[in-house]
C-alpha cells in the first residue's frame, strides 16, 4: 500500500503543510485504483483483499504527483491527461475484468 511518506519522498516534499491535502488526494487515488482494477486493496479483514502490486503502488503516486502539481489548473481540459493516461493503463492491466 502506498503511504504518505511515499507520496511526499516521491515529490521530494520535507515539510508537513501539505499532509492532509496530499492525503487526500492518496485516498483519492487509491480509490480510483480499485475502481479501476476491481480489487480491494484497503480492507484487509475482507476475503477479496490482496497486497497492491508495485506497478499499482507507482500509478497511484503518478496520480497524486499529477493532482498535486496541477492543483492551481484544476478543472481545465488535458492540465494531466498524460499521466491520467499512463495510470489508467495500469489500471486496466491489473483489473480483474476487461475493459474495452
Amino acid at each position: 500500500m502506498v503511504t504518505l511518506d511515499d507520496v511526499k519522498n516521491a515529490l521530494n516534499i520535507d515539510f508537513t503543510d501539505q499532509d492532509q491535502y496530499l492525503t487526500t488526494l492518496l485516498n483519492g487515488a487509491v480509490h480510483k485504483a480499485e475502481i479501476w482494477t476491481g480489487r480491494n486493496y484497503t480492507i484487509d479483514t475482507i476475503s477479496t483483499y490482496e497486497p497492491m502490486p508495485e506497478d499499482v503502488q507507482k500509478a497511484v503516486i503518478q496520480d497524486v504527483a499529477s493532482d498535486y502539481a496541477n492543483r492551481d489548473n484544476f478543472g481545465v481540459d488535458g492540465a494531466d491527461s498524460t499521466a491520467n493516461n499512463a495510470s489508467i493503463y495500469t489500471y486496466r492491466q491489473n483489473s480483474t475484468n476487461p475493459m474495452f
